[in-house]
């Protein structure tokens, strides 16, 4: 998942400069195919925290914090849309900068469960 969202991250740099109809068209597919992996795979980090018996309770908190991610990021689009002077160019840099902070966040996370496991693994042994 990862990848994909590095990859949708250059998306929304390139974005602010790409003008021509058929720049577009390639970029808009382009984020087609880098965003389907992240929407289809977004639950699936919750499945494997905890037991099986709190799995409502953990996607809750996740849609939870989805909503309020959708919530708030509409309207700092527009802030930032309406206060930079190339249009694009702002909206652009911001996506792009929070989904490169989500994928190192996402990359930290994994490192740490990775390293963790093993030592619990280590340990029990």
């Amino acid at each position: 998942m990862i990848p994909a969202i590095c990859l949708s991250t250059t998306t929304y740099y390139v974005w602010p400069f790409v003008h021509s109809q058929l720049g577009l068209i390639f970029l808009s597919v382009l984020y087609g195919v880098s965003i389907g992996p992240f929407a289809a795979l977004v639950s699936k980090p919750v499945l494997d925290f905890g037991e099986k018996d709190q799995l409502g309770q953990r996607v809750g908190i996740l849609m939870s914090m989805v909503g309020i991610a959708m919530l708030t990021g509409t309207p700092t689009s527009g802030a930032v849309n309406t206060y930079t002077s190339p249009r694009t160019l702002g909206m652009g840099l911001f996506a792009g900068s929070t989904m490169l902070f989500g994928a190192i966040l996402m990359a930290i996370f994994q490192h740490i469960l990775r390293n963790h496991c093993t030592c619990r693994i280590n340990i029990e042994k």
